[in-house]
């Protein structure tokens, strides 16, 4: 009961007993320095992440191009579409061709898939989705130019 009617002289000894707590610059200083290393790390990895799509767009149009190539020993003719390679005839049991359901490149956008005197040909209109562009919004063509 005694330490109920000393509370206010208690509480004055708590607040004054050397415990100092933390100040409101202190706190301002640690935030600015979390930012400025948020700022710092993102500045370093948002280029890493658009050469990583870039990197396996390419990875996955040799897959599906090399999948193109056995798809064609099995059955003597190119797929006439991306789906065939996952959904092949069932004429010789082989399975699907590819592991991954979703034939999409890096940036979410569809292949255009198409046949030619030399082939299969892949291509991935970059970034934009759209046709021609440079950097990250360049087109990539499977094969390459210099492949063929």
């Amino acid at each position: 009961m005694k330490a109920v009617q000393n509370f206010p002289e208690n509480l004055r000894k708590l607040q004054t007993d050397g415990v100092r707590g933390i100040t409101l610059v202190e706190l301002m200083v640690v935030i600015t320095i979390l930012g400025l290393m948020a700022g710092v790390v993102t500045v370093a990895v948002i280029p890493r992440l658009r050469t990583a799509k870039k990197r396996l767009t390419e990875q996955e149009m040799n897959a599906i191009g090399k999948a193109c190539e056995l798809f064609e020993i099995d059955h003597n003719k190119l797929p006439e579409s991306l789906d065939e390679l996952l959904n092949p005839p069932d004429d010789l049991g082989t399975g699907s061709y590819l592991k991954d359901g979703d034939l999409k490149d890096g940036w979410g956008n569809e292949y255009e898939y198409s046949i030619d005197e030399n082939g299969v040909r892949l291509v991935s209109f970059g970034s934009d989705g759209m046709e021609g562009g440079s950097g990250m919004a360049a087109d990539l063509v499977y094969p390459k130019e210099d492949d063929r």
